[in-house]
């Protein structure tokens, strides 16, 4: 088996921050389907910019708009966003209309539990069968996630940290388990755009993350499970953070005027 980081996508490169950028030319660079059915591919380039938050909830998806972006006509994309749909990662609505669903907390709770479970289970089984090569390519990942989170490149740094978490759970040789966490993950990671909304660096994350990685070295399950589980609780302090923060900065009506 190859000593690296496996299942990775390509570099998805939208940037937020540049007011020209928008989320459907982050697939753009997954437009040569190489060997793969084109329909497959577009579904996994359109499932991978779902994974890596570059999706919005409640976000529409133009069908043609993505069909232009990745080279192909508008019915493998319809294909592809019809198996999203079936797994939950996307709507479809009368009229052809196909949309990211909105947040939805307990939605959220619900997915959460799962994941702690199932990436837990990863995360444990990775630390017995990690390679030497491979927790050094995950620790690279690592530093390209903290220099973007610090330079508050909110896209960069939910691209490093998916392909940080996905080099964990490739480790554990599980692809069935892995493709149950990029499923949960489609469904979950468009929240994870609300937890950054105003902020991309999280030093407690960085702290856990760091915690995993010396869980790995050191071959110790327990303790590489912990910190999953601890990186995925994490996200609901963000989003109860992000909702503060939103309140605070909301107006205050008084006598029908906002102040």
């Amino acid at each position: 088996m190859e000593n690296r980081v496996q299942g990775q996508q390509p570099d998805l490169a939208i940037d937020r921050d540049d007011p020209g950028a928008d989320a459907s030319s982050s697939i753009a660079v997954l437009a040569h389907p190489h060997r793969e059915n084109l329909s497959t591919h577009v579904e996994r380039g359109i499932r991978e910019a779902l994974m890596t938050g570059h999706f919005q909830p409640g976000e529409r998806l133009n069908i043609r708009r993505l069909a232009a972006m990745l080279g192909t006509s508008a019915t493998p994309v319809r294909e592809a966003l019809s198996r999203l749909a079936a797994d939950g990662a996307v709507e479809m609505a009368p009229g052809q209309s196909v949309r990211v669903p909105h947040f939805n907390r307990q939605r959220f709770e619900e997915l959460k539990l799962i994941r702690m479970a199932v990436e837990g289970l990863a995360a444990e089984q990775a630390a017995r069968l990690i390679t030497d090569p491979e927790i050094a390519a995950i620790e690279t990942l690592l530093a390209q996630y903290v220099t973007t989170a610090h330079a508050n490149r909110s896209d960069r740094s939910l691209a490093f940290s998916k392909q940080f978490r996905f080099g964990i759970y490739a480790a554990a040789r599980m692809p069935t388990l892995l493709g149950v966490i990029e499923n949960l993950w489609a469904r979950s990671a468009p929240a994870f755009r609300v937890m950054y909304r105003t902020a991309a660096a999280d030093p407690e994350l960085e702290r856990i993350y760091a915690e995993a990685v010396s869980a790995l070295k050191h071959r110790d399950p327990a303790r590489a499970r912990k910190a999953i589980e601890d990186a995925i609780a994490i996200g609901t302090e963000r989003l109860d953070a992000e909702e503060e923060s939103g309140r605070a900065a909301a107006p205050t009506v008084v006598g029908g005027r906002s102040r």
